[in-house]
């Protein structure tokens, strides 16, 4: 059967109350009695808006009402939503306009939060990491004979905050927790693995049968082994495994010990030629392999991928897997003058950046570059595989070097190196303050400069090469030896006399100096500091040698012998 009776017209909740806008409305909008209306035809299609005597919607405005009856109230007001001043301190400055409680107002991007040791005011109450102890003495050790002097060389630590130390020995003995190392003959070498206390866990002697032959640099692969590297003429001998160089000068060695008992798991010498190569730096590939750099002073080097031809001493960069078969090798120099790889960084990528003392010129792949006189400072950036990304070089005509590169977890890069002259990464010329300093810089990954910060002590004075880490946070740390005055952003330190003292510097990832500490002994004593490195907790772990007692602020450590050196290790809060 047919039903002829009419129809309805049809009605929804959004008629009734944002179609018809009265009394019901007026809990949802600020439209008023007889505010928009609907009117509606036999399909039950709503007519257009109007007013029937009564306000009509408007755009809106902030004042807490549904002006424009839509049903959200204050929404895209006119001057919300637009960067402002909140006239507050620290991280709470920077603030977004707000419609709220009636009123437009500036709201903080980031609200106050607990003081954290990165060179900002996080609680936003005026004042920069209060509250903190800042590089503050968590433990420090001292070690050494009364016989002889005994130099750190690197440090360097695992995912799980362990130590690994390497020095040298100059007669005499040493005893890091696992009995005496007695040198036998003119020089040795040793590795000491210590836990996140300090507490010792292992330690390798390293046995010449010459003399001048030394441990160069040491690092961590992800699992926790440890990389040992150096150079050596003579016949060595480490845990019962025994090394013979091959050509008739200065060879490279290559070990890998293993992280639980320091046993060799793999030795590596390279050179072949009867000039000899040197060893300056290494670092770990996210794969657990091992990147080298350093001079070869031979017309021809192997270092594992066949002849590579050169001048008289020429930079070279070499790569190898976690069981130490050559993956890529380079060399680098064009003339006589002779070119030093420096030091060499690896970041999460397994991109390489190289660092180079360039002393004429060298093509890196992307063209030969030259210095402008002395010593100029080379950096270059390799894809994993040894693709040539970018180089430049940087310098004036008095010397400028590099002493050590690290990348961020940004893939940023962080250089530093003494000077003595102007020098212009790309942010303008920046001078050391009295002739002679250090600078500090950082490149973004295309190698564009973000800021750069130079540090000089007193006319007449001393800074010695400087040493560089980054924090998980991007923290940047660097430490040395100076003599005179030195202010590195938290007020003069003097060192005792002459004589070098330690210091130790950290900026915040913008280049601001969180804090600076210094340490040594009265003169005629000298102290300084061979290298530093973080631990996944930010905190700060640096060795170097002492001559009279030392202080980290954790109680003083005595020297085994005034006038001789002994090696020190120690840790700082970050």
């Amino acid at each position: 059967m047919n039903d002829h009776r009419p129809k309805r017209p049809s009605f929804s909740l959004h008629h009734v109350f944002f179609g018809l806008c009265g009394s019901a409305a007026i809990a949802i909008g600020g439209c008023g009695d007889g505010g928009s209306t609907a009117s509606t035809s036999t399909g039950g299609q709503a007519g257009g808006m109007g007013g029937a005597g009564g306000q009509t919607c408007v755009p809106e405005i902030c004042n807490d009402l549904d002006d424009d009856c839509d049903g959200s109230v204050d929404e895209d007001v006119p001057g919300a939503g637009l960067s402002c001043d909140t006239a507050l301190p620290g991280v709470c400055a920077a603030g977004t306009s707000t419609c709220k409680n009636a009123a437009v107002t500036c709201e903080p991007n980031v609200k106050p939060s607990p003081e954290a040791p990165d060179g900002l005011d996080n609680d936003c109450n005026g004042q920069v990491d209060d509250g903190l102890s800042l590089g503050n003495g968590l433990w420090a050790k001292g070690y050494g004979s009364d016989a002889a002097s005994q130099y750190a060389q690197g440090i360097a630590t695992d995912s799980a905050g362990n130590i690994a130390v390497i020095g040298q020995l100059s007669g005499g003995d040493i005893d890091f927790g696992g009995g005496k190392m007695k040198v036998t003959g003119t020089d040795d070498s040793f590795l000491v693995k210590l836990d996140p206390s300090g507490g010792f866990l292992w330690q390798q002697q390293f046995d010449y049968a010459g003399e001048y032959d030394r441990i160069n640099s040491v690092a961590f692969d992800p699992a926790g082994n440890v990389f040992a590297a150096g150079t050596f003429s003579s016949e060595m001998t480490v845990g019962g495994t025994s090394l013979v160089p091959n050509g008739g000068g200065k060879d490279i060695f290559i070990l890998k010990h293993n992280a639980s008992t320091g046993a060799v798991l793999w030795r590596k010498v390279i050179g072949a030629s009867t000039e000899p190569e040197n060893l300056f730096d290494i670092a770990p590939t996210p794969a657990g392999g091992l990147v080298i750099t350093g001079t070869s002073l031979g017309d021809t080097v192997n270092l594992g991928g066949g002849a590579l031809k050169g001048s008289f001493a020429d930079a070279y960069l070499a790569v190898y897997d976690a069981a130490g078969a050559h993956v890529f090798s380079k060399r680098f120099g064009n003339d006589d003058l002779g070119q030093n790889g420096r030091t060499v960084a690896v970041n999460a990528a397994g991109e390489i950046v190289l660092g180079v003392d360039l002393n004429g010129a060298a093509d890196f792949g992307g063209g030969v570059l030259t210095s402008a006189g002395g010593s100029d400072i080379a950096i270059a950036k390799f894809s994993a595989d040894g693709t040539h990304l970018w180089s430049k070089v940087y310098g004036t005509a008095e010397q400028q070097t590099v002493s050590q590169v690290a990348f961020d977890a940004q893939g940023n890069m962080l250089i530093t190196g003494p000077h003595v002259d102007p020098i212009d990464f790309g942010c303008g010329p920046a001078s050391p303050p009295n002739y002679a300093g250090f600078y500090v810089a950082k490149l973004d990954p295309s190698g564009a400069c973000v800021w750069t910060r130079t540090y000089g002590t007193t006319p007449g004075q001393t800074v010695g090469t400087p040493r560089l880490a980054v924090d998980p946070a991007g923290n940047v740390l660097v430490a040395g030896g100076f003599s005179g005055t030195m202010d590195l952003g938290g007020g003069a330190m003097e060192s005792g006399g002459k004589q070098t003292d330690v210091y130790v510097l950290k900026l915040s990832p913008s280049g601001v100096p969180i804090w600076s500490r210094h340490y040594g002994a009265p003169a005629p004593e000298s102290d300084g500091c061979a290298a530093l490195a973080t631990d996944p907790m930010g905190h700060v772990v640096l060795t170097g040698h002492f001559e009279a007692n030392i202080d980290f602020g954790t109680g003083t450590i005595p020297s085994g012998d005034l006038g001789e050196s002994d090696v020190f290790v120690a840790k700082l809060s970050p």
